[in-house]
Parts: C-alpha cells; sequence; structure tokens
C-alpha cells in the first residue's frame, strides 16, 4: 500500500469532509487501489514516524486542469466541497491549489492538467 500525504488537508481527512484529492504526478494510480494517508511521508527528522491518518481506496482517477472549477461555477463549488473546502468557490479552491503547489520551481496556472482522484474510505485495515 502506497502512503499519500495529507499535510494541507489533515483535518479534512480526519472528519471525513473530503472525498476528492487534487495531485501533481499520481498519473499511473488505478481504481480499487488502496492509499495509506498520512500527516506527512517525505522530509521526516530523525526521530519521526509516520503519522497515519486513515486508509482510502480510490474509485476514480482522471486529468483535468484546475480551469474548469473556475469555468463552471457549479461544478467549481461541488468540487471545492468535495475537496473538504465547502466555504470557497472554485476560484478560490484553484487560486489556493496552486500558491501551495509547484512544479520545477515554477508555479502552477489553471490551465495545467492535474491528477483528481477520488475516493472512499476504508474502515478497518
Amino acid at each position: 500500500m502506497k502512503n499519500i500525504a495529507a499535510s494541507l488537508t489533515k483535518a479534512q481527512f480526519r472528519d471525513r469532509t473530503k472525498g476528492v484529492t487534487r495531485r501533481l504526478g499520481w498519473k499511473n494510480l488505478q481504481p480499487g487501489e488502496l492509499l495509506q494517508v498520512c500527516e506527512k511521508c517525505q522530509g521526516l527528522k530523525p526521530g519521526e514516524h509516520l503519522v497515519k491518518i486513515c486508509v482510502i481506496r480510490v474509485t476514480e482517477v482522471r486529468q483535468e486542469s484546475l480551469n474548469r472549477m473556475i469555468s463552471d461555477e457549479a461544478y467549481g463549488r461541488a468540487e471545492a466541497a468535495l475537496e473538504g473546502f465547502p466555504e470557497m468557490t472554485g476560484r478560490e479552491f484553484a487560486c489556493f491549489f496552486t500558491k501551495t503547489h509547484s512544479e520545477g520551481g515554477r508555479q502552477l496556472t489553471f490551465h495545467k492538467p492535474i491528477t483528481r482522484i477520488a475516493f472512499e474510505y476504508v474502515d478497518g485495515v
């Protein structure tokens, strides 16, 4: 089982208000795969350990630009809520995402395809 970090959305995973996550990479992920959600997966200092939050099962994987959340207001609001941010518009979420993620030191644009991962929570794993 692969680990996936939730450094920006720990609370949403813990309270299970998140059903979708967007990631750079992760293009080869397949529906049915189990992922261990952790607070932090990389950059652990000596003595630090993985803090596991939950296990999720991938239900859908697709490439999509953040621009869709901006151009379709209803879709954007629904997706922001699925990401665990019901108070945000699609544009607000897209701006949050681009400010907190970069690729090769460059800030992302709204047009860059990123991986949208839908999932369900798995109990007892």
